[in-house]
């Protein structure tokens, strides 16, 4: 476990698991006359995920390298290693001598750290966020594989049932880890919300 300034206390802790950032919105059902009708053009209620699955789409990757004053200096945002395998990037500071902030000042558009984006790997550490962190918190000079997050927005109906999403999270973290997703109003809904 890495003690890190720019990690929050409950983010020190081990870490979980989580590849993507899902916004999902839980609720209940509506009153049966506004519900979907059976029929041609009404969407089905209860297929199972396999038959309307697709593939998530690739994120896209690019490397960021950033000079920090002193090894020890601070980058200038805020992480979240919950699933253990990736740093998310929850906030970015708005010190415009920080790290971050010096390299999105000379990157375009396109390369430049956003709030949301994930740290893949620092240098050729890859898969273990205690250790990326550790890395970050070690070089004056740390090489950053950034990933852009697969963003999307779904609907749940409960209807008074369970959403079926065991969900993990940091007390004072921004994101929720859906550990594993099992029979429930999402899996029903077909909402696309899968582990990780």
């Amino acid at each position: 476990v890495v003690a890190s300034p720019e990690l929050g206390a409950a983010e020190q802790e081990a870490p979980q698991k989580k590849d993507a950032h899902v916004t999902w919105k839980a609720e209940e059902a509506e009153a049966p006359e506004k519900q979907a009708q059976s029929g041609p053009g009404a969407a089905p209620r209860c297929w199972p995920m396999s038959c309307c699955e697709e593939a998530a789409p690739v994120a896209e990757t690019f490397v960021a390298s950033l000079l920090k004053p002193k090894a020890a200096s601070p980058c200038g945002w805020r992480l979240d290693p919950t699933d253990g395998q990736t740093l998310y990037i929850c906030a970015l500071r708005d010190d415009p001598s920080s790290a971050v902030q010096l390299y999105n000042a000379g990157a375009g558009a396109d390369l430049a750290i956003r709030q949301g984006d994930y740290i893949l790997a620092v240098g050729d550490l890859r898969g273990h966020s205690t250790a990326m962190a550790a890395a970050l918190a070690q070089e004056e000079r740390p090489e950053l594989l950034i990933q852009r997050p697969n963003t999307f927005d779904t609907r749940i109906v409960k209807g008074g049932q369970a959403t079926g999403l065991a969900l993990k999270f940091a007390p004072d973290g921004t994101t929720l880890l859906v550990e594993t997703v099992s029979d429930g109003a999402a899996l029903r809904a077909r909402s696309g919300i899968r582990a990780g």
